[in-house]
Formats: structure tokens, C-alpha cells, sequence
């Protein structure tokens, strides 16, 4: 194809919780938007590793409800949201069947013995 812009995606492992998950952050090179995917905790970590990479994050996706994965999901955005001239990030997923891992979220992290789950 002619004229066509060739995407180059770029990906940062960040390990994030006591269990050491792998937090992703994804971008495009050209224009340096970003997803974040299953942010379990370890928020401040997260944030550093954006600021470090100079990505602007426009979603947040969740595999899955456990409490390794989707446990950062609403720090992280609120935290995206505080920043100057931001707005709201949007997380999608995890599949609604997932819907009582997340109810439970703050009672699996009291069983790990996590002080909170942001």
C-alpha cells in the first residue's frame, strides 16, 4: 500500500502485587497512546513506568476479576484522571461472569494479606 503508516506497537512489562503479575503497558510508537492491561496493584510502580515510557494511556483492560489482575484498575484510573488536563480512562473488561471476583475484590485482598487494593 501506498501512503500507508506502518504501526510499530511498543510494550513495557511492569510486575505489579506480592505475586509479581505482569502489568502491560501497550503503545503505538507514532503517537505514543496507550493501554494498560490487568494493573493488580503496585499503582505508584505503574505510574512511574507511564511517565517513564512518556505514553498518554487511553484505556485500561482487565483479562480477568482476580485480584492479582484487576486490583489497580480504579487507583490507576483515578490516579490518570487527577493528572493535569486529563480525563477520565475508561476500563473495560473483564467479562461480566467475572463480575463476582470483582464484588469480592477487597475480601481476596484481606485474605493475601494486601493493605489495600486501590
Amino acid at each position: 500500500m501506498s501512503g500507508a503508516v506502518e504501526a510499530k506497537l511498543r510494550g513495557a512489562i511492569v510486575p505489579v502485587t506480592p505475586f509479581q503479575q505482569n502489568c502491560a503497558i501497550l503503545w503505538d510508537e507514532a503517537t505514543m497512546r496507550a493501554i494498560v492491561v490487568d494493573p493488580g496493584g503496585d499503582v505508584d510502580r505503574i505510574l512511574a513506568a507511564i511517565d517513564q515510557t512518556g505514553v498518554t494511556v487511553e484505556r485500561i483492560l482487565l483479562t480477568h476479576g482476580h485480584l492479582d489482575h484487576a486490583g489497580g484498575a480504579a487507583g490507576l484510573g483515578e490516579a490518570l484522571r487527577a493528572r493535569p488536563g486529563a480525563g477520565a480512562v475508561p476500563i473495560e473488561g473483564p467479562d461480566r461472569r467475572d463480575a463476582f471476583l470483582l464484588e469480592g475484590i477487597a475480601a481476596q485482598a484481606a485474605q493475601y494479606g494486601f493493605e489495600r487494593v486501590t
